[in-house]
């Protein structure tokens, strides 16, 4: 009899247990969501990935309209760069053949035989004394001074090949110094060409005669042979 109740009590305990597992392991209702946490750090960047392969090249777009036509280059013309004098090559040497007081040779490899016999040299001075810096005068010049009887001169002539003579003459009872024709500076322009019945043949100075170059202004003959203000294209 013991023994039968003991086993009861046994039994009697698993089902005790057996219920209370059971009741351990149901879930409940699901609760509120809780409020949302602050973002974390950023993470590290990853490597670059490979370069992918080049796409396709796109259709050709549409041609531009033609663009204005740009000014005339320097025509076959040679053109010095501007020199300044300097008082020691203002010389007496030579000067009685010229009726002169004073000469400047420059050398300007252009002139040829040929430029002396068959073209046209134009010579120009600027920083002449007695005159604003700025003015440039086609060479020969002369300033009058006083009544006009006295003046002041500068010329040129091409007294042998690769060089160009320049002379000082005056009627003056004050007549420049060397250290005042220092200061003068000098540029010439070559032009080579023929010409028919006194007048030039080709070129942009075509139907000119070398009398009306020669009275052209520095500004019209830059303008007339696209010569730049400074720079020379001597070789």
């Amino acid at each position: 009899m013991k023994s039968v109740m003991k086993k009861i009590s046994i039994l009697i305990i698993l089902l005790q247990v057996a219920i209370f597992i059971s009741s351990c392991s149901r879930r409940g209702d699901t609760g509120d969501r809780g409020a949302t946490g602050p973002q974390g750090p950023s993470g590290a960047v990853g490597l670059v990935g490979p370069t992918g392969p080049q796409g396709p090249i796109g259709p050709i777009g549409a041609t531009g309209p033609v663009g204005a036509q740009g000014a005339a280059g320097v025509t076959n013309v040679t053109y010095s760069s501007w020199a300044t004098s300097g008082e020691a090559n203002w010389t007496t040497t030579n000067i009685a053949l010229y009726g002169a007081r004073f000469v400047y040779d420059r050398t300007a490899p252009g002139i040829t035989s040929t430029i002396m016999s068959n073209g046209v040299v134009l010579a120009f001075a600027r920083s002449v004394p007695t005159l604003p810096a700025s003015n440039t005068a086609q060479l020969p010049m002369r300033i009058q001074t006083g009544t006009g009887i006295n003046f002041h001169e500068i010329s040129y002539i091409m007294n042998i090949g690769g060089n160009l003579r320049f002379l000082y003459k005056h009627n003056s009872t004050t007549p420049y110094t060397t250290a005042q024709l220092g200061t003068v500076e000098t540029r010439y322009i070559i032009i080579p060409g023929t010409s028919l019945g006194g007048k030039m043949v080709s070129g942009p100075a075509a139907g000119y005669t070398v009398d009306q170059i020669k009275a052209l202004s520095y500004e019209q003959v830059k303008s007339m042979f696209n010569i730049p203000e400074t720079g020379s294209n001597e070789k």
